[in-house]
């Protein structure tokens, strides 16, 4: 099996001239300078930048020169950023120059002063930043402990203890990612991947871990005009799609998928939520020269795990399958209908969460690593897994993992109130929503707190409905019951 690593940085040196990225309509070729192959030893590299040239060019110099990136959103609030830079401590951060000028306090964290290197020139440069206050970056302790030292990126999602989760994920886990891909869809060289998703989802390793391995490029597109990505395949030629199936379907109800219209693609892949069947059918139709795929895995799981090749004459339920796992991985449903994951692609445990690694990691089993998904599924006659939803609340909004505590956290905290509760509104597929309803005690001043909590939380965790309600209903174990709040939208 390839070193991803070694892979990228064989087509880099073998390859000056290649276009690697198209950013803005315009052509990036990087040649063979590289902004983090001047550090003597890997690092843990924060990225707080929105899609430019520099930002995909200090992305493939971490890959290449054994460094971890560590992807966080520039719109993403201070208070967010500044709880992951706590918790993560990393060696260098790299941010957008905007972001720094109106966040200067990071200084003080890093106890420097800015430089810009001059292979930001014309690049739109980022701001550099080296942390120097002494202390070993966390990533370290816990590289010790798990006995690997290669990280090849970390992802924080949402958390039910109001605190996001570090995901670390080892290089040899997208080595397995990277080859499972190339063997089973038959990947080609110098191939267009469009990236309409943000680079702290891990769906975006994918599109650069298999376009710059195989000397492909990047098209990039800001993840809000997603749904607009049919006009960026047919304008550029794309030959391979990813994203969330509800960017397709908000494309699909903006009358973007017409019959024949995205000729160029020749794979099609969706991930990160159920995908619907009349949503698909619709994007075959448009892609009529390409293959759908549903792939199926939490960033846990590097990726994804299971796939499913869409069959144009077959009848399908209210979803399509997520399909079987790739040779080198297996799955397992317990008695609960919780499906787990096992295998080389299952991370190691969450950075400084012990707690919640016991809780999700079984490890039992000495020859494999198993991870709780609290996905409910079932095996269908053909051997195919469906997905029925969750086992708890956790929700999909957008694609996006949202851990329904971490938001009625924020809203305790903005209301100094004990009683909050939130649910998924807007039902797109199972687990999967267009949004979320926060319900909270009478009194509440509903508006000032959407604003407090725009402050505090990503976009996608931003509740758009409120209601203030007397008394939360109860269920059985005399918990607040969600179940009943949802029936009330």
């Amino acid at each position: 099996m390839k070193n991803i690593r070694e892979t990228i940085r064989s087509v880099i040196s073998e390859l000056p001239d290649e276009k690697f990225v198209w950013v803005n309509g315009q052509e990036w070729r990087f040649g063979t300078e590289r902004p983090l192959a001047i550090c003597d030893k890997p690092q843990v590299v924060a990225i707080i930048a929105p899609k430019s040239a520099a930002t995909y060019l200090t992305i493939l110099s971490a890959i290449a020169d054994m460094h971890c990136y560590v992807p966080l959103n520039v719109e993403w609030s201070m208070d967010r950023i500044s709880t992951i830079l706590r918790t993560l401590r990393p060696d260098i951060l790299m941010c957008d120059p905007s972001w720094f000028r109106a966040n200067m306090n990071v200084l003080e964290y890093y106890g420097v002063a800015p430089n810009q290197p001059e292979w930001a020139a014309g690049l739109d440069g980022l701001v550099m930043l080296v942390r120097s206050d002494g202390q070993a970056c966390s990533l370290r302790d816990y590289c010790a402990k798990v006995g690997e030292s290669d990280v090849l990126y970390i992802m924080f999602t949402s958390g039910s203890t109001g605190i996001p989760k570090g995901v670390p994920v080892m290089r040899s886990a997208a080595d397995h990612y990277v080859a499972e891909m190339n063997k089973t869809f038959h990947l080609a060289p110098r191939e267009k991947w469009i990236q309409a998703v943000e680079l702290n989802f891990d769906l975006s390793a994918h599109d650069m871990l298999l376009a710059w391995s195989s000397a492909g490029s990047i098209v990039a597109i800001p993840a809000n005009q997603a749904p607009m990505g049919p006009r960026f395949v047919r304008k550029l030629q794309v030959h391979n799609w990813l994203s969330v199936p509800s960017a397709a379907g908000r494309a699909l109800s903006l009358g973007l998928l017409k019959p024949g219209s995205m000729p160029s693609l020749r794979r099609s892949f969706f991930c990160g939520e159920a995908l619907p069947s009349d949503t698909a059918k619709a994007w075959q139709a448009a892609a009529s020269n390409a293959t759908l795929f549903n792939l199926y895995g939490p960033t846990e799981a590097t990726i994804a795990i299971t796939w499913h090749e869409l069959d144009p004459g077959r009848v399908y339920g209210s979803t399509i399958p997520i399909g079987k796992p790739f040779a080198s991985s297996s799955v397992r449903i317990d008695a609960d209908g919780e499906l787990q994951l096992g295998g080389p692609q299952v991370f190691h445990g969450y950075l400084d969460s012990p707690a919640e690694t016991a809780a999700k990691l079984d490890i039992s089993d000495i020859e494999i690593r198993w991870y709780k998904t609290g996905d409910r599924a079932r095996f269908l006659e053909d051997g195919n897994i469906a997905f029925d939803g969750r086992l708890d609340w956790q929700v999909k909004v957008r694609g996006h993992r949202v851990e329904i505590e971490e938001v009625e956290f924020a809203i305790r905290e903005v209301t100094r109130t004990g009683l909050a509760a939130v649910v998924g509104i807007e039902q797109l597929a199972p687990g999967s929503y267009g949004g979320l309803k926060a319900f909270v005690e009478t009194g509440v001043d509903l508006a000032a707190l959407q604003k407090a909590l725009a402050l505090r939380l990503p976009s996608y965790m931003v509740p758009q409905k409120y209601a203030a309600i007397d008394q939360f209903p109860q269920n059985a174990n005399g918990k607040i019951d969600r179940l009943a709040l949802a029936r009330e939208d």
